[in-house]
């Protein structure tokens, strides 16, 4: 029976089945015992009719006793009396020992002779063998009973005759068939009762067990997982619906089949030896099976099997629920790989580096080879991030990988560890130069423009470190390590290059590392002071102004120079810190001196960009100058080209709102960046410094005399000021005042003082 067929009309039919069966065994037992009781009472009506036949013929015999042998005339007519008064008697007749009828009710027979069968029964109770004999015959198509009992007469009162009396058995037997039809009628009417009864019964009892019937066939047929039922040799007897969509088969494909039809070979008999061997120990197993369907495809399956026994222990079926995991599947191989791989672009991340590595480290031990770890960062991806937003920064970061991976062999590794880091892992290199070849690829390839879907046209360029195994390293972290620092230390050269990893590199690392230690204390404990280099009036030569310098000055090393902690400070972010305590110090020392009544100076301040970027910038340097009490006017802030081109419209918001506050704006290092002559004279700035790198030269080199002068004309043409930095020479000076230079700083005049010698610096300015 095909399960899918279980339903409930189905379970009312076996309930009519069980009906019909429990009111056949009452059928069954009522008829026994109508039978029996048929024939017992038969029995009865025979005992009681032979009581009957006795006391007639005794009755009989007494009557005729009363007449003398000899009167048979007498005897004949109350034969015929006694005939006539009961129709039950069909004839009597008087016998004497030689058979000879001596009376008959019926007068035609008197005188005759008994036929063999009468006489024969005559003789038997002439002989005084039996008491009476009963003889049943049919005469004239009439069934009867013959009786025959002893006649006794005389003083001694010996048989002289036999007296035998006819009896019809139709009346009896009309009788008995009527009474076999009421118990046929009894009879039916009890089955019907039994059948009625039985239905209730059973509706009664077995209803739990048929609702828990209607259930299993509703799970069965419902159940989204496939479901499949063997006997004890594994042929498969049942299978639901859903193991049929499962596994692409129909129903009658399977019958009769064994599981082995699903196999897909990619199990051992090993395995399957151990499941038999844990169904046989346990009666049931559970695991994940890869099975194959109809069409080949082969698909992961959760296997359930448990084993079915009767009573005596025997196995009579087997089981099985196959539920399919092929999404919960793909669903862990989705988090495997996002887990493993950069969601943005796609490439291996930080963890899949790590295990690639590592097995790649295993390899070329054991095979004794050689490969390489590059870094490489994107040298001017913050650009492209801050000018056109996060999207088109995404976008180019999803270019630089397809090139990567395009530039590479199948067998290397590219990965993103975050930002615009990435790493590509080059396995069972030759030498050396091989990796320096790729580096050198990479770097032509990604200094190639980028297409943004905005329609912009960028070029970023990369740098790149690299380390090599085991030449720089023989663990993980010691080639990753090597390769920031080659990194490090190529982008320190000028981007845009390749650098391999070596000890003095590793060495400069590490000092890094606990330089930047130091400078938190340093920050914390008050060990950095300020250095005010002198700004003067370049046709007056009267001192105006300074430029405030932090120093640090180490209880281990004395003074360190700001070239050794200012880029550590930059990197490690506590550069903020710094340019904080910078500004709020200069604000106090220059009030001090105004207190003090020396003469009044504008002092200019370096600001960073991490520092200017601040949304509170300007609510800080505000809330400074109020603390201090020191003229805004007074105090000057300086800026790359750089930090200015970055940021749009989030820079002209805060220049503005620092002209607001009266503070004076100049454009440091300017000539080294790549400012916009259209862009910067929308900007609110008072002065533009040109870089020692153009000034050192003067008067040696006519290209930097000729870009000095230009700058020169340029800024008075957007009527800004011009300070020259890093003035050495009287010929420098003189070249400087000659093209309308406004002010200079350099060694010429001043190196950098410390708070009391600038201090006495002023005190002679104010006396002169």
């Amino acid at each position: 029976m095909n399960p899918s067929s279980v339903n409930p009309r189905m379970l009312a039919d076996v309930d009519r089945r069980l009906s019909l069966a429990f009111g056949g065994l009452i059928f069954g037992l009522m008829v026994l015992v109508l039978i029996a009781g048929g024939l017992y009472l038969r029995g009865v009506m025979e005992r009681e009719e032979d009581k009957l036949s006795t006391l007639v013929t005794q009755v009989l015999a007494n009557a005729v006793s009363r007449v003398s042998f000899s009167g048979k005339y007498h005897a004949r007519l109350l034969l015929e009396e006694i005939r006539a008064a009961q129709p039950s008697i069909l004839y009597l007749r008087l016998v004497d020992p030689q058979g000879t009828v001596l009376a008959h009710s019926n007068p035609a027979y008197n005188d005759s002779q008994l036929d063999a069968a009468a006489l024969a029964a005559a003789r038997t109770v002439f002989t005084d063998a039996v008491p009476r004999t009963v003889r049943h015959l049919v005469l004239d198509g009439e069934p009867l009973r013959e009786v025959s009992l002893p006649y006794r007469g005389g003083y001694d009162d010996a048989i002289v005759g036999v007296i035998q009396v006819g009896l019809s058995e139709r009346e009896r037997n009309e009788a008995i068939a009527d009474g076999v039809l009421y118990i046929l009628l009894l009879v039916f009417f009890l089955m019907l009762l039994g059948i009625v009864a039985t239905r209730r019964i059973s509706a009664a009892l077995a209803g739990p067990v048929r609702r828990q019937l209607l259930l299993a066939a509703s799970v069965f047929d419902a159940s989204r997982e496939g479901i499949l039922i063997t006997d004890r040799e594994q042929r498969i007897l049942r299978v639901n619906a859903a193991f049929t969509r499962l596994t692409g088969y129909t129903e009658a494909e399977l019958l009769g089949m064994t599981p082995k039809l699903l196999q897909s070979g990619h199990h051992d008999p090993e395995f399957y030896t151990a499941l038999w061997r844990d169904l046989k120990r346990h009666g049931q197993w559970q695991g994940e099976v890869l099975d194959r369907r109809r069409d080949g495809q082969i698909i992961p399956v959760l296997l359930s099997i448990s084993v079915v026994k009767d009573a005596g222990g025997d196995v009579l079926h087997y089981v099985a629920l196959h539920t399919d995991i092929s999404r919960i599947k793909e669903s862990e191989a989705r988090l495997e790989y996002q887990a493993r791989h950069d969601h943005l672009t796609g490439l291996a991340n930080r963890l899949m580096l790590h295990l690639r590595l590592e097995h790649a480290l295993s390899r070329a031990r054991r095979e004794n080879t050689h490969l390489a770890l590059l870094m490489l960062d994107l040298d001017r991806f913050k650009d492209v991030n801050d000018s056109f937003g996060h999207l088109m920064g995404d976008a180019l970061l999803r270019q630089v990988a397809e090139r990567l991976i395009g530039r590479v062999r199948s067998a290397d590794t590219v990965s993103r560890l975050g930002g615009d880091e990435f790493t590509v892992l080059l396995e069972n290199i030759e030498n050396p130069a091989e990796a320096a070849r790729v580096a050198d690829d990479l770097i032509r390839e990604l200094s190639e423009p980028f297409c943004l879907p905005n329609g912009n046209e960028v070029v970023v360029g990369a740098t790149v470190g690299i380390a090599i195994y085991p030449e720089h390293g023989a663990s993980e972290e010691a080639l990753l390590q090597g390769a920031d620092a080659a990194l490090y230390q190529a982008k320190s050269e000028g981007r845009g290059r390749y650098r391999f990893f070596s000890d003095a590199l590793t060495q400069a690392a590490r000092e890094r590392i606990e330089l930047e230690a130091r400078l938190r204390r340093a920050v914390a404990q008050g060990e950095l002071l300020l250095h005010f280099q002198p700004q003067y009036d370049i046709v007056s030569g009267a001192l105006v102004g300074a430029e405030a310098l932090v120093r640090w000055q180490s209880p281990e090393e004395g003074l360190v120079p700001p070239g050794r902690f200012i880029p550590v400070a930059e990197q490690s972010g506590l550069i903020e810190a710094i340019g904080d305590w910078v500004l709020a110090e200069t604000c106090r020392q220059g009030q001090r001196w105004n207190q003090a009544g020396l003469p009044a100076l504008t002092l200019a301040v370096n600001v960073s960009s991490r520092q200017f970027q601040r949304s509170d910038f300007v609510d800080r340097l505000a809330n400074i100058l109020e603390e201090t009490g020191f003229p805004s006017q007074r105090l000057e802030l300086e800026l790359t080209e750089s930090t200015l081109m970055e940021h749009g419209a989030q820079v002209l918001e805060t220049l503005g709102r620092l002209r607001a506050l009266g503070i004076r704006i100049a454009i440091d290092d300017f000539g080294t960046g790549y400012s916009s002559l259209a862009y910067l004279k929308r900007l609110p700035i008072d002065v533009l410094k040109i870089d020692k790198s153009f000034v050192d030269d003067i008067p040696r080199l006519s290209d930097d005399m000729e870009i000095t002068a230009t700058i020169i004309a340029m800024a008075h043409a957007l009527r800004l000021k011009v300070l020259a930095e890093g003035v050495e020479t009287h010929a420098q000076l003189d070249f400087l005042r000659e093209r309308g230079c406004d002010f200079y700083q350099g060694f010429l005049m001043s190196r950098p003082l410390p708070v009391d010698a600038f201090t006495r610096l002023l005190d002679r300015q104010r006396v002169s």
